[in-house]
């Protein structure tokens, strides 16, 4: 991981820091690259060199493989085509329906589409399967952009509750 790091140089062209990135997911046997902790560095790092559809790719093809619920709320961060990336998530719902982690990524690549009533139904459904205070902080954002105050601060409120039952 720590050799990841040291790929961005300014003195490289981010055509030469994704052939050193390569070579070094490359060389790592492969057993290792189905360690959910070095595709995430991965990933990570094929975005900070600007290549969000070869991150969101990647990690599609390996979530397929190897379903990963981390890598699955990852899913729903990363930058890439949302068309593609709602189309592949809801796939996974039929394997995964009650899966928290899926429905919030699908809640995060809502709100990103500006699809407001699928993203609060997704971010409710994930909070019925697991509380997570990350989760009512999301869905308390989505209550503000949609200019419900008191359902925004009955959301905080959930989450600062449920960090302290943590």
């Amino acid at each position: 991981i720590s050799s990841f790091s040291s790929i961005r140089s300014v003195n490289k062209s981010v055509k030469e820091q994704q052939a050193e990135l390569d070579h070094l997911w490359d060389a790592i046997p492969h057993k290792l690259q189905n360690n959910p902790e070095l595709v995430a560095q991965y990933i990570l790092q094929l975005q900070l060199l600007g290549l969000s559809d070869k991150a969101e790719s990647r990690l599609r093809r390996f979530i397929n493989k190897h379903w990963d619920e981390r890598l699955v709320g990852y899913y729903g961060e990363i930058a890439g085509d949302l068309r593609t990336q709602l189309i592949t998530a809801e796939g996974w719902l039929k394997d995964h329906p009650d899966n928290p982690h899926l429905q919030a990524a699908l809640g995060r690549l809502c709100m990103r589409s500006q699809l407001w009533g699928k993203a609060k139904e997704y971010f409710e459904r994930s909070l019925k399967l697991r509380t997570d205070p990350r989760i009512w902080l999301e869905l308390g954002e989505l209550h503000k952009i949609l200019q419900d105050a008191r359902g925004s601060q009955e959301c905080y409120r959930n989450g600062l509750l449920a960090i302290t039952k943590s």
